[in-house]
């Protein structure tokens, strides 16, 4: 997440989320987290610790979407059978 303010410094203005076969709720946990690094950014408030709780959040909140995923496609066959 340090790197976003090199890539605003060098004129980089948008970026691609992997997105395809993805929720929208994996979609807006990496597309919220970025948004508020930018937000810091531009307002001289993105300290390290900043981006260490962001980090944190979206590792979390990534790591709840695939185990959601996980349930949904694995868990679900076993009540079938």
């Amino acid at each position: 997440a340090s790197y976003i303010g090199d890539l605003i410094e060098i004129g980089v203005k948008s970026l691609k989320v992997e997105g395809r076969m993805r929720s929208l709720y994996y979609l807006a946990t990496v597309i919220g987290t970025y948004r508020e690094i930018i937000d810091c950014y531009y307002d001289h408030t993105l300290t390290e610790e900043k981006i260490n709780k962001l980090a944190e959040g979206l590792k979390n909140g990534i790591e709840l979407f695939f185990e959601k995923q996980y349930e949904n496609e694995y868990g679900n066959k076993k009540q079938e059978e």
